[in-house]
């Protein structure tokens, strides 16, 4: 009995001598970046990442898989191309206070750009090939450094924020293949630095402003693939017209199986024009035609095929005026005219100010002999009842 006695002792004294069961630690980390980065970790599902060395297991930012530190330690770019990320960005990713690369092509991103990621100073922000949506807001105008902006293939959508002029260190701007809508803002081409302006595949509308001409003969324009701009977005055609006022009546698509032949209107829209190219006033007019005069008027004479050029001028007297075909081509041009019409004279000419042909005509209905002509844009004046009307025609 008293052997059995020590013997239960001796146990005892053993059992309290065992460590306590195993704790899985908490990692307590005071590294300024570990709380962004736990965030894009956790939001992106980290742990079906293909690599993720070091993420979350130590409290070494610096040494972890694709982070990159400045000389104090904090982290400036995260790099995690083709790494199997899903989710979307946390907005603790602006905890980050020095982060100027986002560099995460490749993956299976989604979602909104986080709000507080355009309050850091960003420098290269590379996200394409992911399934990024929403927009772009106008506070992207603080980037002030910002070098590199690619998110082409996602799907982002809304306007293009005109406050992509104001960033002047910009050199490659590639949104193309996603759903962005609006007109190409005045002035991107102005920016110093930017040698690639890639807005390809998206929905941009409108005329292309006058700035992009400097471009001309710069590979680096891309807008095709934008059915809604003038020629679809070739910009070619642009350097090759050159007057901003020629875009009118290019070709382009409204989207709408149910309408053919649709063309950039005067408001710069697109849509069907069955019977041609809208009308101008009389302010068109003379801003479309500024120092474009043929050698009669240099002259000093204010006729045409006879008929006195007005003076002044008004849309109602041309309401049921038109050009067919347009775009031309053939020999022989179709104006028709108001039925209470006695006498119009018709005159066609290029841009240029050149006359091509004249006529003074009678009726409803006029057939207008028209040369070979060179493809391109030309104008068709029409004048009766002391009034006067320009119409754009387009030479295929």
């Amino acid at each position: 009995m008293r052997y059995l006695t020590l013997f239960c002792v001796f146990c005892f004294f053993i059992l309290l001598s065992q460590p306590a069961a195993a704790q899985v630690p908490v990692l307590a980390c005071e590294h300024p970046d570990y709380i962004g980065l736990k965030a894009i970790y956790d939001a992106t599902n980290g742990e079906a990442w293909d690599r993720a060395d070091g993420w979350t297991t130590t409290c070494a930012p610096c040494e972890w898989y694709g982070v990159r530190c400045d000389a104090n330690g904090r982290v400036t770019a995260i790099a995690l191309a083709n790494n199997n990320l899903m989710g979307e960005l946390p907005e603790a990713i602006g905890s980050i206070e020095f982060l100027s690369t986002l560099s995460a092509p490749g993956n299976v991103i989604s979602g909104p750009l986080p709000e507080s990621l355009f309050r850091l100073d960003i420098w290269d922000l590379y996200l394409s090939d992911n399934f990024i949506s929403g927009g772009l807001p106008e506070t992207i105008s603080a980037w002030k450094n910002l070098r590199f902006l690619r998110l082409q293939n996602n799907d982002l959508a809304g306007d293009l924020p005109t406050g992509l002029t104001n960033l002047r260190n910009l050199r490659r701007l590639n949104l193309a293949g996603n759903q962005l809508t609006g007109s190409v803002p005045t002035g991107l081409a102005d920016l110093p630095r930017l040698d690639i302006i890639d807005l390809s595949d998206n929905a941009l509308t409108g005329c292309l402003p006058e700035d992009l001409r400097d471009r001309c003969g710069n590979n680096g324009v891309r807008l095709s693939g934008n059915l809604g701009l003038p020629w679809s977005g070739d910009f070619n055609n642009l350097c090759h017209d050159g007057l901003l006022a020629d875009q009118v009546g290019a070709p382009c698509d409204d989207g709408d199986p149910n309408t053919l032949d649709d063309r950039i209107t005067d408001d710069c829209g697109c849509g069907p024009q069955p019977d041609g190219l809208q009308t101008l006033g009389a302010d068109e007019v003379v801003q479309d035609l500024t120092g474009l005069q043929d050698d009669g008027r240099r002259n000093g004479d204010t006729s045409v095929s006879g008929l006195q050029t007005p003076v002044n001028n008004t849309r109602a007297v041309f309401q049921n005026a038109g050009i067919y075909p347009n775009p031309f081509t053939g020999a022989q041009l179709t104006v028709t005219l108001p039925g209470n019409t006695s006498t119009a004279g018709l005159r066609l000419y290029s841009i240029t100010g050149t006359t091509v042909t004249t006529q003074v005509a009678t009726g409803e209905v006029v057939n207008l002999t028209v040369p070979q002509l060179t493809p391109g844009f030309y104008l068709v004046e029409i004048i009766m009842d002391g009034e006067r009307t320009v119409k754009k025609l387009m030479v295929e």
